[in-house]
């Protein structure tokens, strides 16, 4: 891999490119990888010990998710993906929870503000923007007050 996910991520956008296919915001500055945002996400569920689909599934099922589940990547850093949308979809955007700050209505779509006051513009309602946060942070704390149980 030419870009390893990690706790200064901030988000992946893909972006159509003769070269590059994905677009990453970091901390540090701004990276482009030859990989999709999925192939991206999958080799970071692998070094944690689970695929990007056993993530997903075991989330689905433990609480009962559907849908543009976020898929947590480290429990102790708080490193947890959060899809813009449907993840099928090519345009989905993958922001990280620890980072966002804020987020605010901007012509029909969310603007992103992040912790070190850098923004983003994804295309999905601030509703549903509120919800996958949510939706973060409950799979955050369930799977930590899990580990902590075993």
């Amino acid at each position: 891999m030419d870009y390893i996910i990690g706790p200064t991520t901030l988000a992946m956008l893909p972006i159509a490119d003769m070269v590059y296919q994905t677009k990453i915001l970091d901390r540090s500055g701004t990276y482009y990888s030859k990989h999709t945002c999925r192939d991206l996400l999958n080799a970071a569920c692998l070094r944690s010990g689970a695929s990007y689909r056993g993530k997903r599934d075991a989330i689905r099922s433990l609480l009962n998710l559907k849908q543009n589940v976020p898929i947590p990547l480290c429990f102790k850093q708080g490193i947890c993906a959060i899809p813009s949308g449907s993840p099928q979809k090519w345009e989905c955007v993958w922001y990280f929870y620890a980072h966002t700050k804020d987020f605010r209505h901007q012509d029909k779509q969310t603007l992103l503000i992040f912790h070190n006051h850098e923004s983003l513009l994804i295309n999905c309602s601030v509703y549903q923007t509120q919800q996958q946060i949510m939706r973060a942070g409950h799979i955050l704390s369930s799977f930590q007050l899990l580990q902590q149980e075993t």
